[in-house]
Parts: structure tokens; C-alpha cells; sequence
């Protein structure tokens, strides 16, 4: 039998309480007990009674301990309309006042922020048929809400942990706007929560999420649902995937959290097979308290293919998982993905990415311990058919249960396999992310340098790759935004401090600094105290982290030992990135391997120009430099390496009132540019972050996050992903790059002084962002990023070198320069250097120095009454100096090149005017083609960028500015007679074009107004 329904209703009733966003002609339930003041409310709130409020978003805020109360000790609730407990009422009774918009409360009930979106007009549908479809009224609105349903992680150690499920919600309806895709709702109707867990265990919240008062069969349904009991009926396979000789089974579970005496349901179990036949299965009765569970073996799945089980008991939904009979013919199946110097290719074609990351729609995180191949094969039919052509995945934790004693855990590995197979069913790829954060040390010293580590690691990564040697569809990407550091030092590049790291440190420094001569290799260590300014006792090891923080008077701090560990971590990095890609290609899989960093690995963790010469192209994750977009993309594309934008998301940001700073159409509107910008920085596509939002985290920043909200609606989002997708799907076979075409090579490369960049009083980010902003925004020409550490290999034969204004930069890397500048390019270079990268004295330009002031002035022809002024920053003025010269520029011949020296350090100034005549002197010296106009003169606050392809332009366009533009669209065809091609930017959105060689437009992402 079935629980019971709880039958006790409650209304509050107090004369005169306000009702917001409602209708105020209450609704009337015959029957229920009333409470006519805010004491009969709290003696009415009893465990097992069902709260129904009817006043929308206005509740009184002397009752809200009560409602807490109530809701703790398993109380349901059913809530008609409006914004939930957003607008607290105050005062005595006949005496009321309501409060301003507040999300306390709903943070309190781990609901979180509250959207309110218009729906007029939209159909509203119900979830099984029972209660008829209406049309809503224009002057409709929906809430939306972002609930997050655990407090905890189940890994604690782990920052990529998700907890246990302390709730699950189900969709009672869903809100379709009309003409829009009808797979697709904008907004839930009504849902339940059934709190299985923790604080507010046992209790049904049921919600109507909409303005328009229910109807009668609507209203009836509302209250049959909110009087059910909280409940959790699960059916999942044994294994993810069955091979051959193997019986599949499913185990069925329940859970009743407040059940009283003995539960018992009849059970019955339907299986779907790969060839459409249905086979019925008496799963007999399930007993229990408050837990039952059976094991329903399935004779007779044996043909390889995908099978759905369905589940159901009596009073409660009927529930779906899925199976994989392992099918060797699909999973060897597909293209051949390989790389060119620009895009992934398919079978040689050219196959630009627009994707998203995809785990389970129903467990999220913990999709290959609970593995459901229905649901993945529903979320994947959707993705192929949207053109979604990669996806990316992976495990955020819980590694120790995945590999253990030296071996890979064989229902994991079946797991990985039906995810695959699912894939494959639908033609979409798969990037497969190892671990995130920090390499798991399996109990060992340190993560990058204990033997026993990295004997696990390998392990664990060589068993999974030799599993899928034969998958030609699967990519690897060996860890997600990694730290150079340890579990309890996440998002730094800071010592872990064990005899291993010291060790391979003191190797590293000796290698570097002691030369290749015996007499040079014993002194090292004095080459090492000069740069690191060690007392002549001080021993050489590692760094302190007071080392890491910049403070005005340094005492007994060694900033370049800092320094010097932040580039031992980028090689040891590298070398533990090659060490793991060799325990992959060691066990028979052929496919690329990539390592996804965000922005921090931008300045002075595992950077990708740094480590991308051992990995077959470089990642980047674009998630909170919304100011620099471009900038994140240039700076992590390699000279002759693939970008992917492999993990793009919409941060969070609240308002000190604790309201989301942006709306939906907000957050599209950004998705919109992001990826975007993706394309315009050179990378051959973008991953959005991610496709289903995750409740079971407990940080409220990750429950926001996806396209597909927990309710089963899509947001704006979602629209803004599939646009992108459908352009680049039918446009893919333009996105071919001519290799032998010179406009197509970089001419413009500037060296960055990764030592200078690393910290502390890093001072890079700042000039390179404005470096980017000038050469490439507004004077329109595309430019290569090396790092100084890598020119030998990386610096190619550019016309120009940006040399950004710097306080000193390797031997290393000037000699190579030099040597760029001899055989013929230019070096625009500025400020004041002789120095090396610790600050050494070394010889450059030659040369004396000055005080930098915060206001300087430039004399030149066009500004001979009213010099130029440019104004500098206190950290530039406080951290180093300007040449003596006072030439702008001083130009020196080098052998078949010249060096234009500045004698500010341009690059930390203000922005000004000056700078891009500067850059646009320099570009013309080193006769770099340029736009003319520039796009700066063509467009302000539009970003228009042209990609060249072998036969067209990608040309993308992203507007900044909340007014929609029309702009011209390079490149522009010579003696068009005033002719210009044009294209609509939507407001504060991109648009993507294609453009022939005679300026005509063949495609664009949105149709021009």
C-alpha cells in the first residue's frame, strides 16, 4: 500500500492582509482550518498539516519564526502565485506596512533569487494529461526560482564535491510562448519539492509559479499533489553498461522520509528494448519503515543496444533509467578528429565547435555512480538536433572511489561506457576532464611529485584511455583549472611544502641557474642568492607564502623567490602534463589531450602558453574577466596551436541588497557576447558551462549556472546557445584557413614578461589588456602572445615585437629579440629595462632613468601648443621608472631591423589617444597592414573583428553598448564607390557574418534590420 495523503489544509486569513502580485479575491478552500491572526497561525501550524497561502509575495514577518518552525518539523506547503516570502509585512494588525523586495528569506529556504518574467499569452500545460491546457492573459508573469538543494559535500576534501541530495523536485507544469519552439518552455507553471533530508525533511512544497489565479481543476490537482507525502522512488541499472554473457538488473528503491509503521507497494517493472519490443516484469512488493528496495534481474537483454526500464508503484510518479548491452560496432564508430593549426577536423573536414558540458539531468554530478542512459539519451537526441556538436564532461571529485589500489572501479568504467555509447547513438563527441582543481595525491605527499601519486594518476588515466582505445570520438582533457598547489591552497600557485617539491625545486633551480659548464653547476646557489636576495646563511628552498603577498616594506620577504616558483610550477606543470599524456598514449588511445584552465592561469597558475607545446591544442575558461574577454582568448592562444573556449558561464553577482545584479535577458545577453568573443580571439569554438542546472551543490554561485533550469524550463540562454550552433553548423565547411596565405600568419607578436607577470607586484595584466585593447579593438590587427621564457621556440619571424612596458625581461628572451630584430622586424618597446628578470642589472637599450610622475608630457608635431598628457596610476608610479631620453619614439637600427623605444612606460598609462598613435606608428614602420578606417573610427563600443578564412571573413561583431548598431563590415572590396556592406549588432549582443572576398554577405548569425 501507498502512504497516506495528509488531509489537514491551513489558510491564513487575518482582515485586511495584503495580497501582491495576486488577485486580492483570495481563493476559497471549503474545509481547511483558518487562521484569522499570526498566534491561531502558529498553533494551526502542527507537523503533517498543509500550509496554503494565498496572499502571493506579501506574508507577515512576525509569523516568519513559525513558518520556519513548521517547515523544519516536515511541513508541506502550497504556495498560490506570486514571489515567495519576498515582501514581508509589518506592523500590528489594521496597522500592516509592506516591506521593500527582499531575498533573505528565500536564501534562507535555499531557494535563492527569484526572476520575474513576463508570460502573457503563453500556454500553460500539465504534466500528465489530467488537467486541461489554457492560454494565459497578456498581463501573465511567471517566478522563477534557482533552488539549491543540499548543504554539504560528500567529498569534504574536494572543492569539486557535490553533497547529497537533499531534495528533488517535479515539474507539475510548463509555460510555452506562443510561435516559439515547442520543445522548449520558458518558465515552470507549478512544481513540487519532496524534502527527502536534513533540515526540512519530510515536507511536500508545491508551487504555483505564475500571476493568473488556478482554475477549479487546476486548483484541485494543486491541492491533491500538496497533500501527498514527501517521497523518493528510484530505479537504476546495476551497471551503466552490460557486456556479453551478463544478466542486467535494476534495483528499485524507496524512500518515505516520515512514514510511520510499515510501507508496502506493489512494484512492476517495464523493459523497452533496442528493437522497440516491451517486456513486463513483476517486481513483486517493496517493504520497509521508512527504506525498501529491490533487485529486478531482466532475462532475456541481451542484444547490444540501448534498453529503458520503467518503474511504478502505486500513489507515486513512475520513474525511468536506461542500460547499455555493449554495442562494439557503435562504439567504435565515427569520425577521425584531428587538428589543424586553427579548428578541429572531421574526417579532414573542418568542424568549429559550439558545445556545452552535460553530466545528468537527474544526478548531475554523481552521473557515473548512479549512471541513467534514458536520460542521457534524451539529453543528447536534444543536443544533436539542436547541432550541438561536442560535449564536454568529466569528474569533479570523488577520485579516491574511482581508483583504488592501483586499479580503475569497473561500474565506474561501465558508467563512462554508456555515457559514450549514448553519445555515439547521436553523433556528438565527447572531451573528457580527469580531475579538477589539483591532480588527487590517492594519500600521498604532494600532488605533482610523489611517486606514489603519480603511480596512481597514471594508473587511473591509463585505465580509463586504454577502455576507450578504440573510441575515435572521445577527447581528453587532463584537468579542469588547475593549481600549482596544495588541496587546502586552491586558486594560488603557492608551495605544498612536502621533502618532494623541495627537492625537484633545488633540481629545477640548479638545472636553470647553473649553466652547462661542471664550475657553473656548482655555483648556482650564488647565482640563486644574488636573484633571490638571501642573506649568505639563508638556505635555498622553497617559498614562504608572505613570499606571494605585495606589501609597501618587505622585511624578511623574498619576492623572487616567489617568483622563481611560479616558473619551476609552469615547467613542472608542463612535465606532469606530458607525463600523464604519455600514460594515455602508452595505453592505445590516439585522441587529443588538452588541459581546460580559466583566467587564473593567466596570470600565475598553470598558464597555457606555457605548457601548450606537450597538449595538441589549449583551453581556455572564460568565467570572470567580463571587461576582457578578447584579452582571456589572446592570451591563451599559442603560437600554431588550436584554442577552444572549453568551459564559458555566466558568474553570479549580487547586489548588497542580496538581489542578482543581473536578469536573465542579462545573462543571455553576455552568453551572447562571450561566445563571441571566443571566435573573435582566433578560438575554433566554445563550451558553455553548463546544459542542466545542478541543485546539489552547496554553493548557491553553482546552482544558477546551466541552460536548462532544474524545473525542466530553458532560459534565454538557451536560445542564445542554439542561434550560435545552427550559424556555425551550416557555415562549418567556410572555416578552413589557408596555411600558406601571409595575412593569415601572425605579423604581430608581443613577448610577454611572464616574469614580470608573475607575483607578487605582478604589473602584466593591466598593459597587456590595454596592449590588446589598442592594436586589436581599435586600430583592428590581429596579434600573437609568447611568453619570454619560450621565444626560442615560439617567437617565430613577425614584422613587429611588443615588447610591453616592463621593469626587466630574461637574457634569454632579449637575445632572441634582438636576434628577430637583426633579420628584419621592428621592436616597439617602452619605458625604462635594463634590467633582467630578477631585477639584475643587464644590458638592453643603455641608458639612464627617472622618476615616473603620475602626469607626463608628450611634445609632437600635432601637439606642439597643447602637449599630450598621459596620466599614470599609482601602482605604476610607485613600482618603477621611465628612461632619461626624451625621443617619442627613439628609434635605433639594428641590423635589417630598427627598435622604436619609448621612453614612458606607455602600457600602465591611463588610456589615452596617444597610445594607439604610438602602436599605429609602430604598425606602419614595421608596414603591418592595417583597416582604414581603423574600426575605432567606425564604430564605438562595437568590437568588429575579421577572421580570415582560405575562402571568406568570419567577421564578428559584438556591441557593448545598450543600443542596437549597424556597422560596416570589413573587409571592404577597393573601389566600391561609397558602397559598404553593413550589419545589425543587436543591444549588448554579438553577431557572427560571412563575408566573401568581395565584401558581399553570404550568412549572418541574425538577420540585419
Amino acid at each position: 500500500m501507498a502512504p497516506a495523503l495528509v488531509q489537514i489544509l491551513v489558510l491564513f486569513a487575518e482582515p485586511g492582509f495584503p495580497a501582491i502580485d495576486v488577485s486580492k479575491d483570495l481563493i476559497q478552500i471549503p474545509g481547511a482550518v483558518v487562521a484569522t491572526s499570526v498566534a491561531q497561525l502558529d498553533e494551526a501550524l502542527k507537523p503533517g498539516r498543509v500550509l496554503v497561502w494565498r496572499h502571493g509575495s506579501a506574508f507577515p514577518a512576525d509569523a516568519w519564526p513559525a513558518l520556519i518552525r513548521f517547515l523544519e518539523q516536515g511541513g508541506s506547503l502550497l504556495y498560490l502565485g506570486g514571489e515567495p516570502f519576498t515582501r514581508p509585512v509589518t506592523g500590528p494588525p489594521g496597522k500592516r506596512a509592506v516591506q521593500p523586495r527582499t531575498v533573505s528569506m528565500l536564501k534562507e529556504l535555499r531557494l535563492n533569487q527569484c526572476y520575474r518574467l513576463e508570460v502573457g499569452g503563453a500556454t500553460l500545460r500539465h504534466a500528465g494529461g489530467g488537467v486541461p491546457d489554457r492560454t494565459l492573459g497578456d498581463d501573465a508573469r511567471a517566478s522563477i526560482l534557482e533552488p539549491r538543494f543540499t548543504d554539504s559535500k560528500l567529498f569534504e576534501n574536494e572543492d569539486g564535491s557535490w553533497g547529497p541530495r537533499e531534495a528533488v523536485l517535479r515539474p507539475l507544469s510548463h509555460l510555452y510562448r506562443r510561435g516559439a519552439d515547442e520543445r522548449f518552455p520558458c518558465a515552470a507553471g507549478s512544481y513540487a519539492i519532496d524534502r527527502l533530508s536534513d533540515r526540512f525533511a519530510g515536507g511536500r512544497w508545491v508551487f504555483h509559479l505564475i500571476s493568473t489565479p488556478p482554475t477549479e481543476a487546476e486548483l484541485a490537482s494543486l491541492l491533491s499533489q500538496a497533500a501527498r507525502p514527501a517521497a523518493d522512488f528510484r530505479v537504476d541499472p546495476t551497471l551503466g553498461c552490460y557486456h556479453e554473457g551478463e544478466t542486467p538488473a535494476v534495483t528499485l528503491s524507496i524512500h518515505v522520509p516520515v512514514a510511520i509503521g510499515e510501507v508496502a507497494f506493489s512494484a512492476a517493472v517495464e523493459v523497452r528494448h533496442p528493437d522497440g519490443r516491451r517486456t513486463t516484469v513483476d517486481a513483486g512488493e517493496l517493504r520497509g519503515m521508512q527504506r525498501a528496495s529491490a533487485v529486478v534481474r531482466l532475462e532475456g537483454a541481451t542484444t547490444p543496444g540501448l534498453y529503458r526500464v520503467t518503474a511504478t508503484i502505486e500513489g507515486v510518479e513512475p520513474v525511468e533509467t536506461g542500460f547499455w548491452v555493449f554495442d562494439r560496432t557503435l562504439f567504435e564508430s565515427g569520425g577521425e578528429l584531428s587538428f589543424d593549426g586553427y579548428t578541429l577536423r572531421r574526417d579532414g573536414e573542418p568542424e568549429p565547435v559550439v558545445g556545452t558540458t552535460v553530466m545528468s539531468e537527474t544526478v548531475h554530478r554523481d552521473f557515473l555512480f548512479e549512471p541513467n542512459a534514458a536520460v542521457w539519451d534524451d539529453t543528447f537526441a536534444e543536443l544533436a538536433s539542436l547541432n550541438i556538436n561536442l560535449v564536454r564532461t568529466g569528474m569533479w571529485g570523488g577520485y579516491r572511489k574511482i581508483c583504488r589500489d592501483g586499479g580503475v572501479d569497473e561500474a565506474w568504467l561501465r558508467a563512462l561506457e554508456a555515457y559514450y555509447l549514448s553519445a555515439r547513438k547521436h553523433g556528438v563527441p565527447v572531451l573528457f576532464t580527469f580531475f579538477a582543481f589539483i591532480p588527487e595525491a590517492y594519500g600521498g605527499m604532494s600532488p605533482y611529485f610523489d611517486p606514489a601519486s603519480l603511480a596512481t594518476q597514471r594508473a587511473y588515466l591509463a585505465g580509463v584511455a586504454s577502455r576507450f582505445a578504440g573510441a575515435k570520438e572521445m577527447l581528453w582533457d587532463l584537468i579542469n583549472e588547475p593549481s600549482f598547489a596544495s588541496a587546502h591552497k586552491l586558486w594560488t600557485c603557492k608551495p605544498n611544502e612536502d621533502a618532494f617539491e623541495t627537492e625537484a625545486f633545488r633540481s629545477w633551480l640548479q638545472g636553470r641557474y647553473g649553466g652547462g659548464t661542471e664550475a657553473g653547476r656548482a655555483d648556482w646557489e650564488s647565482r640563486v642568492r644574488a636573484r633571490w636576495r638571501l642573506l649568505p646563511d639563508e638556505p635555498i628552498g622553497v617559498p614562504t607564502d608572505d613570499d606571494f603577498v605585495d606589501v609597501h616594506l618587505l622585511g624578511d620577504r623574498r619576492p623572487y623567490r616567489a617568483r622563481d616558483f611560479v616558473h619551476f610550477a609552469q615547467d613542472a606543470f608542463a612535465a606532469w602534463a606530458a607525463d600523464m599524456s604519455r600514460a594515455i598514449r602508452g595505453a592505445g588511445s590516439p585522441t587529443a589531450i588538452t588541459v581546460g584552465q580559466d583566467e587564473g592561469g593567466l596570470y600565475d597558475r598553470p598558464h597555457p602558453l606555457l605548457h601548450h607545446h606537450v597538449l595538441d591544442y589549449t583551453s581556455i575558461h572564460t568565467w570572470w574577466t567580463n571587461d576582457g574577454l578578447l584579452w582571456d582568448g589572446v592570451m591563451a592562444k599559442a603560437p600554431g596551436k588550436p584554442l577552444l573556449a572549453s568551459e564559458t558561464g555566466i558568474m553570479g553577482r549580487e547586489l548588497l541588497s542580496g538581489e542578482s545584479q543581473r536578469g536573465e535577458t542579462a545573462r543571455a545577453e553576455l552568453l551572447s557576447r562571450k561566445i563571441a568573443y571566443a571566435f573573435a580571439a582566433g578560438a575554433f569554438g566554445s563550451v558553455q558551462w553548463c546544459y542542466e542546472v545542478n541543485p546539489y551543490m552547496d554553493l548557491d554561485n553553482e546552482v544558477a549556472i546551466g541552460l536548462k533550469r532544474v524545473d525542466g524550463s530553458y532560459k534565454p540562454e538557451h536560445r542564445v546557445m542554439r542561434d550560435f550552433a545552427a550559424f556555425v553548423a551550416r557555415n562549418a565547411h567556410r572555416f578552413e584557413l589557408a596555411a600558406d596565405d601571409p595575412l593569415a600568419l601572425p605579423q604581430v607578436v608581443l613577448v610577454l614578461p611572464s616574469g614580470d607577470h608573475f607575483p607578487p607586484r605582478g604589473m602584466q595584466s593591466k598593459g597587456t589588456r590595454r596592449i590588446v585593447q589598442v592594436v586589436m579593438e581599435e586600430l583592428g590587427v590581429p596579434l600573437q602572445v609568447v611568453s619570454e621564457y619560450r621565444t626560442r621556440t615560439d617567437l617565430g619571424k613577425p614584422k613587429l615585437i611588443i615588447l610591453p612596458s616592463c621593469r626587466g625581461i630574461s637574457e634569454g628572451a632579449w637575445r632572441d629579440i634582438v636576434a628577430a630584430v637583426e633579420g628584419g622586424a621592428t621592436l616597439h618597446c617602452s619605458g625604462w629595462f635594463e634590467t633582467d628578470d630578477a631585477n639584475l642589472p643587464a644590458g638592453r637599450l643603455g641608458g639612464g632613468r627617472r622618476a615616473l610622475s603620475h602626469a607626463e608630457t608628450i611634445s609632437t608635431r600635432e601637439h606642439a601648443r597643447r602637449p599630450a598628457v598621459l596620466r599614470f596610476p599609482l601602482d605604476a608610479t610607485q613600482s618603477w621608472y621611465a628612461a632619461d631620453h626624451g625621443a617619442m619614439p627613439r628609434i635605433v637600427r639594428q641590423g635589417a631591423g630598427q627598435i622604436r623605444h619609448f621612453a614612458l612606460p606607455i602600457d600602465w598609462a591611463e588610456p589615452h589617444i596617444r597610445q594607439a598613435r604610438h602602436y599605429a606608428e609602430s604598425l606602419d614602420a614595421a608596414n603591418v597592414g592595417r583597416p582604414d578606417p581603423t574600426p575605432c573610427q567606425q564604430h564605438a563600443g562595437v568590437l568588429v573583428r575579421a577572421v580570415r578564412m582560405r575562402d571568406v571573413d568570419l567577421v564578428v561583431a559584438i556591441n557593448e553598448t545598450p543600443i542596437g548598431r549597424r556597422v560596416p563590415l570589413p573587409p571592404q572590396p577597393p573601389h566600391t564607390g561609397g558602397s559598404t556592406t553593413r550589419g545589425w549588432v543587436p543591444a549588448s549582443m554579438a553577431n557572427m557574418f560571412i563575408v566573401d572576398r568581395d565584401g558581399q554577405l553570404l550568412d549572418s548569425l541574425y538577420s540585419s534590420r
